[in-house]
């Protein structure tokens, strides 16, 4: 899962626009290591659907402008706005790596998911 700040198309996070675009050079590597990934933005569907478009992003997403699941996953927030992170769980839901917001390392690089990716027993992994 990861979870990203969009606030409108042309208007992006300055620290969530260039992971986005990593995260989509990286999904087919994601993919090919049987596993998915869920982008969570924080902004409403259609706005969303905008942006994904613009940007050519083809992993699924979940609208959360409520933003409850940043909340459930204590992603924390900074000025009202929810902060990005990124989780991966194994099948069963259980988080096997996370990594939250830090202004040392804002993201998650996807070289990061994927190690921890591979570190799952096969058949294991969800992102």
């Amino acid at each position: 899962m990861a979870f990203t700040r969009i606030f409108t198309e042309r208007h992006y996070c300055p620290l969530c626009f260039p992971h986005l675009v990593a995260l989509q050079e990286a999904y087919p590597l994601i993919q090919a290591a049987g596993a998915e990934l869920l982008l969570v933005t924080s902004t409403d569907l259609a706005q969303s659907q905008v942006v994904l478009e613009e940007l050519g992003l083809t992993m699924p997403f979940l609208s959360d402008p409520s933003c409850q699941v940043f909340q459930q996953y204590h992603t924390g927030q900074a000025l009202g706005a929810p902060l990005p992170a990124q989780f991966v769980l194994d099948r069963y839901g259980r988080i096997r790596f996370w990594h939250r917001f830090s202004f040392l390392q804002p993201n998650a690089e996807p070289t990061r998911l994927l190690y921890a990716l591979s570190s799952l027993p096969l058949k294991e992994a969800i992102a």
